[in-house]
């Protein structure tokens, strides 16, 4: 693994009797090595942002770059 990795998540609003499509309601990526090297473990908190994300992000650099 490299430092650089991240995992991007979604949250997603799922259809229901008046919404007929599933909708992508924000984003969030969170580093997945710490400083240690090791892989993150336990409770975070991490913003999450409005809208679909960003399909070209693959490292936790460029998201910081495109917030």
């Amino acid at each position: 693994m490299r430092p650089s990795y991240a995992l991007q998540f979604k949250l997603i609003r799922l259809s229901g009797e008046i919404k007929i499509s599933d909708r992508i309601v924000a984003w969030g990526v969170f580093p997945l090595i710490n400083s240690e090297m090791k892989v993150n473990e336990g409770k975070f908190k991490t913003p999450m942002v409005f809208g679909d994300g960003f399909h070209h992000v693959t490292k936790y650099r460029d998201v910081e770059y495109a917030i």
